[in-house]
């Protein structure tokens, strides 16, 4: 198992993975809409050629299973790590790719130093509210609706 950047190499990976997200969102929200193949080729690309948001896939075997997004934010008084996305795919879940990534995220945010980590759960997504909680984040009502303090 490797945790490793994505390159553009995983574009069509990345793409299978965000289309399956987008599908399980529009189940739990028939507002949310499923984004076209293309509408996530050019956001994923743009993100592969930026820093402010990076992605990061869990492989094993040369085959990708899961990925993480995310960036800091920077204000005057503190740095914040946003997670945008965690995505595994629905025939590895159970395996702890989840729990991988995200400890692979958090150390990231502690080595530049943030001083909280936040994300968005839909209130009707229970399991992964659980999950979130596992892992040691408050679920909030307003702003960030999960958060960890990490410094």
């Amino acid at each position: 198992m490797v945790i490793r950047e994505a390159t553009k190499r995983d574009l069509n990976n990345l793409i299978n993975l965000y289309k399956e997200y987008d599908s399980y969102e529009n189940h739990l929200d028939k507002s949310v809409s499923i984004d076209t193949n293309s509408v996530i080729r050019k956001r994923t690309t743009k993100f592969l050629k930026t820093k402010e948001v990076m992605i990061f896939v869990i492989e094993e075997d040369k085959e990708i299973f899961g990925l993480i997004d995310f960036g800091v934010k920077k204000s005057v008084k503190q740095k914040i790590g946003v997670i945008h996305n965690l995505i595994i795919s629905k025939k590895a879940r159970g395996r702890g790719y989840g729990s991988k990534l995200t400890d692979f995220a958090l150390d990231y945010f502690k080595r530049v130093r943030c001083n909280k980590v936040g994300s968005f759960v839909r209130a009707n997504n229970l399991k992964a509210q659980e999950f979130w909680k596992k892992k040691g984040f408050d679920i909030k009502v307003s702003g960030f609706n999960i958060e960890k303090k990490i410094n």
